[in-house]
Parts: C-alpha cells; sequence; structure tokens
C-alpha cells in the first residue's frame, strides 16, 4: 500500500549513509598519502588534492545534502507512520527514523569510511564535483550567513596551527602509540623540524670552545700541536686568537709530511692553509647546509654585524642536529649521578639537555650558563643554589666569571617559574 514511499525512504537512507561515507573519508583523508597515490598514477588523484585544497567548502556541502536527504527521508517516513497509526504515528516515526539513520546512515558507514578513507574519497570524487555544482548557490549563502556570524562574534576561522606543528604533533603522536619505534627515532625526525627556523649561532662552536693554532708558532712545535688536536680541520690566527687567517686540512698536512719524509723544515704553511669562510650569525641553518655542498667545504667561522668572531660551524654540527652525535670523542656534558641528579657542564646547549634528559628548558639563551644568567639577571658565585624551572640548581663550578659545571636536581619538572634564589 506504500511500497512507493517505503522505496523512497530506504533509497534516501542509503544515499545518506553514502554521504556520510564520503564526508568521513574526506574528513580522514591524508594528502601525504593522496601525494603518494598520485606518484603511483592512481587515476583521480589529481581531482581529490583539488578538492582537498577546498575541504571545509566540501565538508560543508556534503553535510548539506546529507541533512537535506535525512529531512526528506523522515519527512516521508512521518507521513506513513501517520496514515498507519493515526496519533501515535509521529511518535514512532521518531523512534524508528532516528534509529535507522544514526544506524545505517551514521555509524555503520562512517566506521567503514574511516579504514578506507582514500579509497572512498578517490571514488567519491565525482559525486563531490556534481553536489558542489548542484548545491553551489546554497553552499555560498551559508558560507556568507557563517561569516558574518563569526564576524558579529569576533572569531577567526583561520587555523592558527602551522603545518609544522602539526606534523610535530603526529610525529609525537604516533611515538607514544608505539609506530615511531623509540626515542632516537622521534628525535631525529623532530630534529629535521626543528632546523627550518634556525640560525647558526644556536648551534656553532664558540670561538672558547675552539681548537686553534697560532701561525707564527716554530714549526716543528706547530706541527705537532696539528697532529695532537686530532681534528681533520683547525682554524690558523695571527696575532690575537679571533683573527682567524685560514684553515689548516690535517690530510694535507699529513701528506705534505710524507712528501718530505717528515723534515718539518720543508713544510711551507702558506700553501697549505685554506682561505677562511666567514658567514653572519643569523645565516639559517638549512641554508647554511646547501651553501656546505654547494662549496664542498664542511667548516664555516661564524661572524657578528661588527665582523666579530663568534665562532664555527661544520657540516657535522648541522647533522649532527638531526640525528643527534655521530662521534662521542668528547667528553660527556652530562653525568648522571641518580635518577634525580645530573652534573651538566656549563657550555651545554639548552636543546642537547632537553633531548638528552627529556625536559623542556626555554630556548632564552643557547647555553645552560646563558639560560642561568638570562633569568637570575646576574653572575653567580660559586656554591650558590637556584631554583628555576623545577629544578634545583647549584653553581659546582665557577671559572673568572663563566659557569663551568652545575648540579641540577629535578624537584618538579613541570613547574617553570622561580621558586627561590639563595
Amino acid at each position: 500500500m506504500y511500497l512507493l514511499e517505503t522505496i523512497i525512504v530506504i533509497l534516501l537512507v542509503l544515499f545518506s549513509s553514502v554521504l556520510s561515507a564520503i564526508e568521513t573519508a574526506v574528513t580522514a583523508t591524508s594528502i601525504g598519502k593522496v601525494q603518494q597515490l598520485k606518484s603511483k598514477g592512481i587515476l583521480k588523484t589529481d581531482l581529490l588534492l583539488k578538492l582537498m585544497k577546498n575541504k571545509e567548502q566540501v565538508i560543508s556541502t556534503l553535510l548539506t545534502a546529507n541533512s537535506i536527504v535525512n529531512t526528506v527521508a523522515t519527512t516521508v517516513g512521518t507521513s506513513i507512520a501517520i496514515a498507519i497509526y493515526k496519533e501515535l504515528g509521529t511518535i514512532i516515526s521518531s523512534i524508528v527514523m532516528s534509529g535507522i539513520i544514526i544506524v545505517f546512515a551514521e555509524v555503520v558507514p562512517k566506521a567503514i569510511a574511516v579504514s578506507k578513507a582514500e579509497t572512498i574519497a578517490l571514488l567519491a570524487v565525482d559525486v563531490i564535483q556534481v553536489l558542489s555544482t548542484i548545491l553551489a548557490p546554497v553552499s555560498y549563502s551559508l558560507s556568507r550567513i557563517i561569516n558574518f556570524i563569526c564576524w558579529l562574534f569576533n572569531i577567526n576561522l583561520v587555523s592558527k596551527v602551522s603545518g609544522t606543528e602539526e606534523i610535530r604533533g603526529l610525529i609525537e603522536h604516533q611515538h607514544q602509540e608505539g609506530n615511531v619505534f623509540d626515542k632516537m627515532d622521534r628525535d631525529m625526525l623532530g630534529g629535521v623540524l626543528d632546523i627550518k627556523d634556525m640560525e647558526v649561532s644556536q648551534i656553532m662552536v664558540h670561538r672558547s670552545k675552539m681548537c686553534t693554532i697560532n701561525f707564527d708558532l716554530p714549526i716543528e712545535e706547530f706541527v705537532a700541536k696539528a697532529i695532537a688536536l686530532q681534528y681533520s680541520r683547525i682554524p690558523i690566527w695571527k696575532e690575537s686568537s679571533e683573527n682567524i687567517v685560514g684553515i689548516l686540512y690535517v690530510r694535507d698536512l699529513i701528506k705534505e709530511l710524507h712528501a718530505n719524509n717528515f723534515d718539518v723544515r720543508n713544510i711551507k704553511l702558506n700553501e697549505l692553509i685554506a682561505d677562511p669562510w666567514f658567514i653572519p650569525e643569523n645565516a639559517l641553518v638549512t641554508n647554511q647546509l646547501g651553501k656546505f655542498k654547494q662549496k664542498y667545504s664542511n667548516i664555516a667561522l661564524v661572524i657578528d654585524e661588527y665582523g666579530v668572531l663568534q665562532g664555527m660551524i661544520t657540516r657535522q654540527d648541522i647533522l649532527e642536529e638531526i640525528v643527534g652525535p655521530v662521534f662521542d670523542n668528547t667528553p660527556n656534558n652530562i653525568i648522571k649521578v641518580n635518577n634525580t641528579t645530573y652534573i651538566i657542564d656549563g657550555s651545554s646547549s639548552i636543546r642537547d639537555v632537553n633531548r638528552e634528559l627529556n625536559w623542556n628548558l626555554p630556548d632564552d639563551a643557547t647555553t645552560v650558563a646563558g639560560l642561568i644568567i638570562y633569568h637570575i639577571q646576574k653572575i653567580p658565585q660559586q656554591g650558590e643554589v637556584y631554583y628555576l624551572f623545577g629544578l634545583k640548581i647549584l653553581i659546582d663550578k665557577m671559572h673568572a666569571h663563566y659557569i663551568q659545571l652545575v648540579k641540577v636536581e629535578t624537584v618538579n619538572i613541570d613547574n617553570k617559574e622561580l621558586l627561590n634564589v639563595g
């Protein structure tokens, strides 16, 4: 008797389930995965990527279409129920149609769509385009209304989360889920993101830590020191340790020694020392890595705006920011005393400490010593104790006005406030 109306309701519910599946698929689709499918030559990936650029508009269109379909299905279902059950028809229709729509037009299709997001989204590209064309006037009107309401209440619809932060959050989530297998994997991926806006001054070897040689040393002493330092590249200075005149490549010195039967008197240093390469301290690390490749050089000297030497940076320094220390041939700057106490070199970088101990110290300074001075606003004395960032910090050793060693005890690492200064 009501066969036609029943068929219409069934078809509308099926169409609603399709729209729900498409909407969930579009929401869950990863642009990265679509790009991979495109590289494999999968059809319609270009169209899907184009639609994904206006994801909010697509979802708005699908939600509008789904709302219309569900409204019509409910109306037809209610008319059938009223015709059969009279006064109880409205109540019965509300219960039955709500159950049908929730189960068959919402929960089931969305659960399926989440697991097959990219596949369903690709299959639905043509459907989305047709609906976008048909409902364009409605979508445009709704968009204008939404923008007006948001303007009225001073709501900004533009997401303020950067792509970098989204990736960082995804890495952390995958690490917690066990998909990024260990801390090293997570730190390496995080390191790639960290260097994006990093300046060379943040990771350079400070001039006070540079191993250099005076050009005017007696040749025997010069050669002995160059070999004893066990570095492949050594800055050479004249008159002042900050007046770098060149870079000695030790391999060239050793070749020359072999060629002259290790007679140092025949060594011509001027011919072995390469011209120094100076770069500004605010140069971006990513740009510098590219320049290292272009110049076939692995070392650069960092200067400030006045041309004063600040330090040096090598290609290895940059790579170690991503993968961690490559060679452990230097003393450990962080010594673990027990589970809550550490002896830390004042020259240790904040990034290294955070990475090694899984802390979250602020980057107000480059080194631990600099961070302490920045927050206490004075040069500390040996033996003084400070409470910073939920840490008990003992100034363990001073060298002149420089903090050489600190003893750090975790009190409450989540507390970032200055608790007390003693």
